[in-house]
C-alpha cells in the first residue's frame, strides 16, 4: 500500500493553527497525517514588515515535510492563499523542483487547495488580488480596526467568520483571534507556481468574509493567465478541481466531515 500524503495547513490572516484540530483530527482517522504552519506575523511585536516571514515559515514546514518523503497536499485557508502561493512557488523554483522529486527519497507536492482563498498572480498584493469588475458587494471591514502597524478585530468578527459554527465553538476561536500586522496585506508575492502542480478551489458560498464572486472571479482569472502562460498543469481543472460547499467562511468548523472528504478526494485523484 503507498504511503498517504501529508496535509500542510497555511492559516489565514488573526488565525492560528488550532482552528484546523478538528479537521486534523478527521484526516488521522482515516489514516492521512497533517500539519498546519504557525504564521509569525500574527501577533509579532514589533509588528512584521512584510510578507515574507510567513513565506519562510510555510517553506521550511513544506520542505521539512518533503524531505522526509512525504508527498504534500497543501490546504490554503483565504490570507493563506498568498503565503501558500508564494511558498509553494519559491520551493518548486529555488528547490530544483521538489515536485520532480530528484532525490528518491524526496517527496513531491501533490495538489494545491484553495479554501475561499486568495488566488494571487505573481507580483500582487492581497488587497491587489480582489481588484476587478467583480459583480456584488465587497469584501466586509466594519469588523476591522485600523491601528497602526495592525489590522484589529471588533467584537463583530465572530459572526463574519464564523456565523454558522456552534456557539460555543465559535467562541473559542474567536476569543485566540490574533493582530494582523497591515504589511503582510500590502507585501506582493514574489513567486506563483507557474503551472506544475494540480489544485483545487473549494467555494463556500454563504461566505461573509470573502464574498462568493470574489472566489469566483480569483479562480477565474488564475485560469485564463495560466491558458495565456501555457503551463503544463492547469489550475482548477478536472473531477476535483472545483468544489462547492454551503459553508460561511470557515467549514473546517461548521462542516468539518464534508470538507474532510473532499480533501481525501483531492488527495486520491
Amino acid at each position: 500500500m503507498s504511503r498517504k500524503p501529508t496535509f500542510l495547513f497555511v492559516p489565514g490572516a488573526w488565525h492560528l493553527p488550532p482552528y484546523f484540530d478538528p479537521l486534523i483530527t478527521y484526516l488521522s482517522a482515516h489514516g492521512y497525517p497533517s500539519a498546519a504552519v504557525t504564521l509569525p506575523a500574527v501577533n509579532s511585536s514589533p509588528a512584521v514588515t512584510s510578507l515574507q516571514p510567513d513565506v519562510d515559515a510555510a517553506v521550511a514546514a513544506l520542505a521539512e515535510t518533503l524531505s522526509g518523503g512525504s508527498d504534500v497536499v497543501v490546504v490554503m485557508h483565504s490570507y493563506g492563499g498568498m503565503v501558500g502561493t508564494d511558498a509553494v512557488g519559491r520551493v518548486v523554483k529555488e528547490l530544483s523542483g521538489a515536485n520532480e522529486g530528484p532525490d528518491k527519497k524526496s517527496g513531491k507536492i501533490q495538489r494545491l487547495v484553495y479554501v475561499t482563498a486568495h488566488v494571487p498572480l505573481e507580483g500582487q498584493t492581497l488587497f491587489q488580488a480582489i481588484e476587478g469588475e467583480i459583480e456584488g458587494p465587497p469584501p466586509p471591514i466594519g469588523h476591522v480596526i485600523f491601528e497602526e502597524p495592525y489590522f484589529l478585530l471588533k467584537e463583530e468578527a465572530m459572526d463574519i467568520f464564523y456565523h454558522d459554527v456552534p456557539e460555543s465553538l465559535a467562541s473559542q476561536y474567536a476569543r485566540v483571534l490574533g493582530k494582523q500586522p497591515m504589511a503582510t496585506f500590502t507585501t506582493p508575492v514574489a513567486h506563483a507556481d507557474g503551472g506544475s502542480v494540480p489544485s483545487t478551489y473549494i467555494y463556500t458560498t454563504q461566505d461573509r468574509s470573502l464574498p462568493l464572486a470574489y472566489q469566483q472571479f480569483m479562480a477565474k482569472r488564475a485560469k485564463e493567465v495560466a491558458s495565456q502562460d501555457g503551463g503544463s498543469v492547469k489550475p482548477f481543472e478536472g473531477e476535483i478541481g472545483e468544489v462547492s460547499l454551503a459553508s460561511g467562511h470557515t467549514p473546517f468548523l461548521s462542516m468539518t466531515e464534508k470538507i474532510g472528504e473532499i480533501l481525501i478526494r483531492a488527495a486520491e485523484v
